[in-house]
């Protein structure tokens, strides 16, 4: 019998929690993380929130954060929208805590290995999974392995410069909040109601994911792109002017050849965690 793994997905603003065993996901649950305590409140959080799922059949933990991460040491160096979790030994208090296996990776790449292993990412040899949420994170799946970098950093594009900003200023919920004064939800449901000023929105979403885009296509030639998270669930809403502008500023044969496709896995994060663990297990 396959082992069973206790898969967590931590993000900006939730915490998703799973028993995962055979790529089959069991007692998923999600609580809303309050990024705005101290650290040790912040920890306690976790702990109360992971303790009921470690049970006497969990062999491990797996868990992807919003961080660089230390590959060697499962130190978590610098977690987005949570202020207080910075240079933290998360490896070493987890399994002190818990008394069991703990394997540390981004979140993003997390998400990569469920799309490679488990949803559109094979019969391709290079993708890229790109997580479009609270901030904007990708994990690059090359030569059909997964590539992090000694700091889980390969791949982070969003933190290029771009415009006035950065590539996730443009292409993450902070869009919509920053330049338009609303949230991703709001804009989603009004645009889904017919509304053209919010439907224009999403087509500057489109503009600058397809520019972001392009810098990838240039700088890891993929075969296929998939985008996940909160944001991309309005694929629909910016998908043509996205393509549009890929079309313009991309090489005619790297055009022809990309694929970029929105993700069809509820939990793509859990499950990446898993064959993570069980890979390195």
């Amino acid at each position: 019998m396959d082992s069973k793994v206790l898969c967590i997905d931590l993000g900006g603003t939730k915490l998703s929690l799973a028993h995962v065993s055979n790529g089959d996901i069991t007692n998923q649950q999600t609580y809303k993380v309050p990024s705005l305590v101290s650290l040790s409140e912040f920890n306690q959080f976790l702990f109360n929130a992971i303790a009921p799922f470690v049970t006497n059949e969990v062999n491990g933990i797996s868990i992807g954060v919003p961080s660089l991460v230390d590959m060697s040491s499962g130190k978590v160096l610098e977690t987005v929208n949570i202020p207080a979790w910075q240079n933290i030994e998360i490896k070493s208090l987890l399994e002190s805590q818990f008394k069991i296996p703990v394997i540390v990776n981004n979140d993003a790449n997390c998400f990569a290995v469920g799309e490679y292993h488990y949803g559109l990412g094979k019969p391709c040899n290079n993708i890229i999974g790109v997580c479009m949420g609270t901030g904007l994170g990708a994990g690059l799946i090359l030569n059909g392995k997964l590539y992090t970098g000694n700091y889980s950093a390969a791949g982070e594009f969003g933190s290029f410069p771009y415009l006035d900003a950065t590539i996730e200023d443009y292409c993450s919920g902070k869009l919509f909040t920053n330049y338009f004064n609303t949230s991703g939800a709001q804009a989603f449901t009004k645009a889904s109601e017919g509304c053209d000023k919010t439907m224009e929105i999403f087509k500057q979403l489109g503009c600058h994911v397809g520019a972001a885009l392009h810098q990838v296509i240039l700088s890891f030639d993929p075969d296929k792109v998939v985008l996940g998270g909160s944001v991309s669930k309005s694929f629909k809403l910016f998908h043509n002017s996205m393509m549009q502008t890929l079309k313009g500023l991309a090489h005619p044969i790297l055009f022809k050849n990309i694929q970029v496709v929105q993700s069809e896995l509820e939990h793509a994060a859990l499950l990446g965690a898993y064959k993570i663990f069980i890979d390195e297990k």
